[in-house]
């Protein structure tokens, strides 16, 4: 299955999102058209739990539950294809970690005089914040501003205490914020604020990022700026992200009192 299909058409999102919406039948009745045409036709199958969905997919379809390197660097001729499937480590024995990647990646290219470079993000959700801009820094060939600012709407959150959150936890998420001139709190010391520096080796090649409405966060920081620069040109579709912010942050999974619904709050920083 190609990455980037739509959360429909994901044979393991899928039966989670019908699940919300109808539960947990033991039977679907479906209706369906046959390939050689003709009339639409109804059946009752039976449900299948997700073990055995998997086991399925593993045996017709191999590829769509190989697990793949969060990054990878494939050689093409003059060209590179840099895959970057998450902005985070990948734990696999022996693979580095990723501040690391990025600079590895560039020396090669520098050593191969490889002339472009297609960068591909589609179904990236995102990731540490810094990595992306450690994947920028090395196409930048002067100081620039990542993160104009990084905020949070308040300092308390209600809905954790009310929940039963450890306060303590909440505290040092919350320790050394700085009120700013409107009402917001500032988060000092994050590495993406104020004027970045370029990174070696520097890449002067061509850039193509491909994209899609998976792509989120992390990849929306790193993918606007690379646009704002005029450091790349995309093909796909437009990003999920906004152009000129991010709202996530850290998450606590709270159940409310009354209702029993479970959340997990994270919108509350906001960068810039």
């Amino acid at each position: 299955m190609p990455r980037g299909v739509s959360l429909l058409e994901n044979p393991t999102l899928f039966s989670r999102l019908l699940a919300l919406l109808r539960g947990l039948p033991g039977s679907h009745r479906i209706e369906f058209r046959p390939r050689t045409g003709g009339p639409a036709r109804q059946a009752s199958v039976q449900a299948v739990t997700t073990p055995s969905l998997l086991a399925t997919l593993r045996d017709r379809y191999p590829e769509t539950v190989r697990p793949r390197p969060r990054y990878e660097l494939a050689l093409r001729g003059p060209m590179a294809v840099l895959t970057i499937r998450g902005f985070g480590d990948d734990r696999t024995p022996g693979v580095a970690p990723y501040p690391a990647f990025p600079e590895s990646v560039f020396r090669e290219l520098a050593a191969k005089k490889t002339a472009g470079l297609i960068i591909d993000l589609r179904g990236n959700g995102g990731g540490v914040d810094d990595y992306g801009k450690l994947l920028l820094a090395h196409v930048m060939d002067k100081p620039f501003l990542y993160y104009k600012a990084l905020e949070m709407c308040d300092n308390r959150f209600e809905v954790f205490r009310r929940a039963g959150a450890d306060q303590a936890a909440l505290d040092r998420q919350t320790q050394g914020l700085q009120r700013n001139r409107r009402g917001w709190f500032d988060v000092p010391g994050h590495p993406n604020s104020g004027i970045q520096q370029p990174r070696e080796p520097h890449f002067a090649g061509s850039v193509v990022i491909l994209i899609d409405g998976l792509s989120f966060s992390t990849t929306g920081e790193t993918t606007s700026l690379f646009h704002y620069h005029h450091k790349a040109r995309f093909v796909g579709e437009e990003c999920g992200a906004g152009y000129y912010g991010n709202t996530s942050g850290f998450g606590m999974a709270v159940t409310l009192p009354r209702t029993g619904a479970a959340l997990a709050p994270f919108d509350t920083l906001v960068s810039t």
